[in-house]
């Protein structure tokens, strides 16, 4: 159960890395703790940032993106560096992150707004789940509208949505801590997660099946007993 949970783990990261390496110019990547929720850590935030090439484009001009899962449950928090971006309503909790805002901003001088920078935080969403069945879950961007502007001294807008990398990433789901014996999630072991064992079984809860038999003994507790001796990653 231990190393089931550790390779759960280990492929929430890898799938966080991925999204950091691209061969485009136009992507996106993220930025983000663990990409792995269980009960007691039901949810994991996740920034979107949006990648131009600003040595031949002078500065990001607007966006139309959204990002879903296939399980419904990402929903929106903000609007990165633009938080008054939402022109066409940004629904809390709706299954999926929306943002978009339009070519036009100022950008002469002196009126400087637009963003030169890239990569260009664009979006902070959250996954989060009251369903604990083990899956993955993936989740990806899909872009409408991308432009940039191409120099300081022009409103014009061009797009980059042709070149356009879109992303996705996958957010692991467990039934139970990554570390087993860490009950309380407090991030040490001590009395406590034995304490947090005894409620949860006498509760009946499926997390006390530490030996995954199916009913709840004194084998739950010794396998709990060795789950504590052998401690956290």
């Amino acid at each position: 159960m231990l190393a089931s949970a550790k390779a759960y783990l280990v492929c929430g990261l890898a799938a966080s890395l991925a999204g950091i390496a691209s061969a485009q110019s136009t992507y996106y990547t993220i930025q983000s703790g663990d990409l792995v929720v269980y009960p007691g850590s039901p949810s994991v935030d996740v920034e979107l940032w949006a990648h131009f090439d600003n040595t031949t484009h002078f500065a990001f001009a607007g966006l139309d993106a959204s990002v879903a899962a296939g399980d419904g449950e990402v929903f929106y928090l903000d609007g990165g560096q633009f938080p008054f971006s939402c022109e066409f309503g940004c629904p809390q909790g709706s299954g999926t992150a929306q943002m978009s805002f339009l070519a036009g901003q100022l950008h002469f001088p002196p009126s400087v707004t637009a963003v030169h920078d890239s990569p260009v935080h664009v979006l902070t969403m959250r996954y989060n789940t009251s369903d604990f069945t083990p899956r993955t879950v993936q989740v990806s961007t899909q872009t409408k509208l991308f432009d940039v502007y191409l120099s300081i001294n022009t409103p014009n807008a061009v797009s980059l949505l042709n070149e356009l990398e879109e992303l996705t990433f996958d957010v692991t789901v467990l039934d139970q801590p990554p570390c087993y014996a860490d009950c309380d999630n407090s991030g040490a072991l001590n009395i406590f997660d034995y304490i947090c064992f005894g409620n949860a079984y006498s509760a009946g809860s499926q997390y006390a099946d530490c030996d995954g038999s199916g009913t709840l003994n004194i084998f739950d507790y010794i396998c709990f007993g060795n789950a504590y001796a052998a401690g956290c990653p």
